[in-house]
């Protein structure tokens, strides 16, 4: 869904959507989808020029990979 509301622009939505999932991960202790969720909300912060929270989730999915 987060990369549906990506690709249609709804940032936001996408962001939230993210979190979420991310904190599903933790949950759930799945890393492969922690990394993806880490890229993809690189992506949308990087394309919503937010570079700072970009490199954030960026070093993050470089440094857990």
């Amino acid at each position: 869904m987060a990369e549906a509301c990506k690709r249609l622009g709804y940032f936001s939505q996408a962001l939230i959507l993210l979190k979420r999932a991310l904190q599903f991960a933790w949950y759930i202790k799945d890393t492969s989808k922690e990394f993806q969720i880490y890229d993809l909300l690189g992506i949308i912060y990087y394309t919503q020029g937010e570079i700072e929270k970009a490199n954030y989730y960026h070093e993050r999915y470089i440094f857990f990979y």
